[in-house]
């Protein structure tokens, strides 16, 4: 779904609303992986991740990560 000329590390999720990843490490003792992104909203109109299709009210889901 990304959007043409946007940079890798970052993902249109509708017109004017994008994800962008800040931070995306595998913890060393862990089998886990943090992500830290932030969604940026250049509408007037309120949205939330639920909206955008990427949440659950305030909660990430749906996130596959290919290692």
């Amino acid at each position: 779904m990304a959007a043409k000329n946007v940079p890798a590390h970052q993902m249109s999720l509708r017109d004017g609303v994008t994800l962008e990843i800040a931070h995306l490490k595998r913890l060393d003792r862990e089998s886990v992986v943090e992500l830290k992104f932030r969604i940026v909203n250049n509408t007037d109109r309120a949205t939330s991740l639920k909206d955008l299709g990427i949440g659950f009210a305030h909660q990430l889901g749906q996130i596959a990560l290919i290692d």
